[in-house]
């Protein structure tokens, strides 16, 4: 039963698997079903940040080359205020080569997908043609990793998939060890620089060990409103859930609950 910490005045709590850093704000409430969701600010430094080291994320969802784990991420996500290029909405390991990312990229409400290095220090990554976030608005992401193939990761955006002619795509090799920063939710690693963090809420950011099909991404999108992902026909493969507020247990100076 994992969970996250605030550990920003070095928090003493003991728990669990993958405890984070976290947040201040209120818990506004998501328009499909009306439940809770979590604030993030940039200016205020939010993020959650997982106590366990980039080796143990490694060992769940990285690996390297032919031994790249496949894996997907998903979550609901609405930016506030206004979109920064280069926000980062999920990342695991060093961003500058081996690291896995899901980042807001230009100001108008494009993502990019990053899923390593060519070994030259060139990313490999992919990002969106069209907008597909807007400043106020709930959209559901999921983006499948497909592992030791030499594939670019597939983006589906509120059940859909972005098609290669809705993407723009780097070279695609196979991936990196992850190394280097931890798992960070709304931000980076030490939160700096603070451009690197969101302004907006999430909920319901999930990690699962498998490249999800269409099928599944269907099934957890709900056709637009929050699903039970424990209770979805891809559960077995549902590594984390952190609902962000909507369990009971949540408590934003303290902990956040993998359920």
């Amino acid at each position: 039963n994992t969970a996250f910490t605030k550990r920003q005045i070095g928090s003493s709590n003991t728990l669990q698997i993958n405890p984070w850093k976290h947040v201040r704000a209120p818990l506004p409430r998501l328009d499909p079903g009306e439940a809770k969701s979590l604030y993030f600010s940039a200016g205020d430094d939010d993020r959650l940040e997982s106590r366990e080291a980039a080796s143990t994320w490694n060992g769940l969802i990285g690996g390297a080359a032919g031994a790249a784990k496949a894996f997907s991420v998903s979550f609901w996500v609405r930016p506030m205020d206004s979109i920064i290029n280069g926000s980062q909405l999920w990342a695991v390991g060093d961003l500058s080569t081996n690291g896995r990312y899901i980042e807001t990229y230009g100001t108008t409400g494009q993502i990019r997908v990053n899923w390593g290095d060519n070994g030259a220090g060139s990313l490999l990554n992919s990002y969106t043609n069209d907008n597909v976030l807007a400043v106020g608005t709930w959209a559901h992401v999921v983006v499948t990793y497909v592992g030791g193939a030499a594939t670019a990761p597939l983006i589906y955006i509120n059940g859909e998939y972005l098609k290669p002619s809705g993407v723009t795509t780097a070279t695609a090799t196979t991936p990196s060890t992850i190394s280097g920063d931890t798992l960070v939710v709304g931000g980076i690693e030490g939160g700096s620089p603070s451009t690197s963090n969101f302004t907006g809420n999430m909920c319901d950011v999930a990690v699962w060990t498998k490249e999800l099909s269409q099928a599944e991404v269907t099934e957890i999108y709900g056709a637009g409103t929050r699903t039970y992902l424990l209770g979805v026909s891809c559960n077995p493969s549902l590594l984390s859930w952190w609902r962000l507020g909507s369990d009971p247990r949540d408590d934003v100076t303290a902990a956040i609950y993998n359920q």
